[in-house]
């Protein structure tokens, strides 16, 4: 029984394959009127929440970076009261210090007492902007910079209006690893670099912003290499009886190279945690042209810088320099590079040495001291001993060489805010004065002076 009736409800093959044909027909029906409803079906994709993800992205607005998101302004405005414990006359910078124009006791224009100078030419505009191009299928990050500071030369007087005109201080665009506009020398370390209140800073370092090109590349987070070309303007001094040495730049007596190629400066740097150390290397080139004949000479400088950096936050570090010719490269060495012989026959080097030690302590979170100690040494050529004249006694302007140079300072810094800050600082200057022995009329009198600075910076 249960078979029969199992085999009269079964349909038969031959009916079931006409089934599956007359569905095939259905289908190829409903593709054909698709394709014709729908003529690029094949480019669409299909999304079961498309229709919802179209609804939600028409309420949201489009969210782009604006102008206001790449460019920025900071700076900050610091007031200064600097007292001179020995005054030493007008060519003493009385704004910043700077050791070479420290007169000696026995100069007619020197004249000793106490001083009381207030000024805000530290006070700073600076504009960011960071971008990124696209250049060979890459994006390229751009950041530029650019500050203003009030240290330029002409400004009011201290009678009736104390105003200073602006001055662009630094400006520079960074493309990738590149580097170029007018920046810090390569061969300054502003990473190991003495934190003082005064804006002259120590003695024996490298002080010194120029246009440059340059490139540098990180090997790792810990090793980096950096090369530069940068400005090649070279002062040296030539001698013409007595009238010719001036240790202010532009002044009497003083010219300026026309080098054919810029400076060369290389830097390799290896730091982590704890250390952060350098070594750098310059290479300068002067020419002139004295009596229609061209003259030129190269000079070279090294330095070595390092600093460590304790548990507590404490840090160590001292910077070296060393060169003949350098000039410039070593900050109050700029005069001392190039000697001109009185009958422009030739160019002579003088070799500099720099040396600062620093420590900084931090007392607490939000006040700390620096205790920096500055050292340049110039050691003039033979050439040069042999021109003076032993005639000319103390009038000679050749006696306003120094044969060293000291500085040192101590400040207490406190930050009871992130944009305030208010800071003491102690500075002495010696300069002593070169020695000739051949010259029998040179006193030995040095120059020297005591300066107290305090401050009060607020940032923005």
């Amino acid at each position: 029984m249960f078979c029969s009736l199992y085999e009269a409800k079964t349909p038969s093959i031959k009916s079931l394959n006409k089934e599956i044909n007359l569905l095939k027909k259905e289908i190829n029906q409903l593709k054909m009127q698709r394709s014709v409803s729908i003529p690029n079906e094949s480019t669409i994709e299909i999304d079961p929440q498309n229709d919802q993800q179209l609804a939600e992205k028409e309420n949201v607005k489009d969210e782009k970076i604006t102008l206001k998101d790449k460019l920025h302004m900071h700076g900050h405005i610091k007031v200064l009261a600097l007292h001179d414990m020995s005054e030493i006359g007008e060519k003493f910078n009385r704004d910043y210090s700077y050791a070479v124009q420290l007169l000696y006791k026995d100069d007619p224009e020197a004249r000793y007492g106490h001083e009381t100078r207030m000024h805000a030419k530290e006070s700073k505009i600076v504009f960011t902007y960071n971008d990124t191009i696209r250049l060979i299928g890459k994006d390229i990050p751009v950041a530029t910079y650019i500050d203003f500071d009030l240290y330029n030369g002409k400004e009011g007087n201290g009678l009736f209006t104390h105003s200073h005109q602006p001055r662009i201080r630094s400006g520079y665009i960074d493309v990738g690893n590149f580097r170029i506009g007018l920046a810090w020398t390569l061969f300054m370390d502003l990473e190991n670099f003495p934190q003082a209140i005064d804006f002259g800073n120590s003695t024996g370092e490298s002080l010194l912003r120029q246009p440059q090109i340059r490139y540098t590349h990180h090997y790792n987070d810990n090793w980096s290499f950096a090369a530069s070309l940068e400005n090649s303007d070279s002062a040296y001094i030539k001698k013409d009886g007595t009238k010719t040495f001036s240790f202010t730049l532009g002044g009497e007596g003083k010219k300026y190279s026309n080098s054919s190629i810029p400076d060369i400066v290389m830097a390799m740097r290896y730091k982590n945690d704890k250390i952060n150390t350098g070594l750098r290397g310059v290479i300068t080139h002067a020419r002139t042209y004295e009596l229609g004949k061209k003259l030129e000479k190269y000079g070279c400088g090294i330095g070595w810088s390092g600093g460590y950096t304790f548990s507590n936050k404490d840090r160590i570090f001292a910077h070296f320099n060393f060169g003949k010719g350098m000039g410039r490269y070593l900050h109050d060495a700029a005069d001392s590079g190039f000697f001109l012989d009185e009958h422009g026959k030739k160019i002579y080097r003088h070799k500099v040495y720099g040396f600062v030690a620093c420590y900084k302590h931090h007392w607490k979170s939000d006040l700390l001291s620096n205790f920096n100690f500055g050292y340049t040494k110039i050691k003039l050529h033979d050439h040069i001993l042999d021109q003076l004249d032993p005639a000319a006694g103390a009038d000679n302007r050749a006696f306003k060489f120094f044969d060293h140079l000291v500085t040192m300072h101590a400040n207490l810094i406190w930050n009871p805010a992130n944009n305030f800050e208010m800071g003491l600082e102690y500075l002495h200057i010696h300069k002593f004065k070169a020695k000739f022995t051949h010259l029998t009329k040179v006193p030995a009198c040095n120059a020297y002076t005591n300066r107290v600075i305090a401050s009060i910076k607020i940032s923005f």
